[in-house]
């Protein structure tokens, strides 16, 4: 009996070895397929899913969409902008040249003796083109308090653009009174 139970002892602790072998891999393989699922299991709960996917891409589509509508809507105001700023740059010019005819025909008439446009009274201060010569023959000064200060500044060296900005008067009457004076 002593010789059967040393040789099944014998014959388990030759088994013994392949046995703890075979386990301890049946271990690490499922050891490594846990591990290898729980890592598929983060990276799947991090990417969203079909429809999330399907959803941003139809919240992308129309945010792209309503940029371009406003894109749209901000050129079509461009271009209404560009198109008011360039009838009025027309229409400055014209007032222009009509200014600067109006002045050439002013110049040109107080070269000459001026007629009596209409009977209408003067404004107040306002005197007739004889009242501003002196009996001297030398022009006098204006009784205008505006034309006088226009005639000072002008005397002193400034030049009609910073005459009207000092007077908070118009560039046009500026040049206008000087223009009259000079004819």
């Amino acid at each position: 009996m002593h010789m059967f139970a040393t040789t099944d002892a014998a014959i388990a602790l030759d088994w013994m070895p392949p046995v703890l072998m075979v386990v301890a891999v049946i271990l690490l393989g499922l050891i490594f397929t846990h591990r290898i699922r729980s890592k598929i299991d983060r990276r799947s709960a991090a990417q969203p899913t079909a429809r999330q996917r399907i959803e941003q891409l139809k919240s992308a589509a129309h945010r792209q969409e309503d940029l371009q509508v406003v894109t749209a809507e901000t050129l079509d105001t461009v271009q209404d902008l560009a198109a008011r700023l360039s009838n009025r740059a027309e229409r400055l010019e014209q007032l222009i040249a009509r200014a600067d005819e109006l002045i050439t025909r002013l110049g040109a008439a107080a070269g000459q003796a001026l007629p009596a446009v209409t009977d209408a009274p003067r404004p107040e201060g306002e005197g007739s083109a004889e009242d501003a010569i002196a009996p001297t023959g030398k022009p006098a000064l204006p009784t205008d308090p505006l034309t006088r200060s226009v005639y000072e500044l002008a005397d002193a060296g400034r030049n009609p653009v910073e005459i009207a900005r000092e007077l908070d008067e118009q560039i046009g009457k500026v040049e206008l009174i000087l223009a009259l004076r000079r004819g």
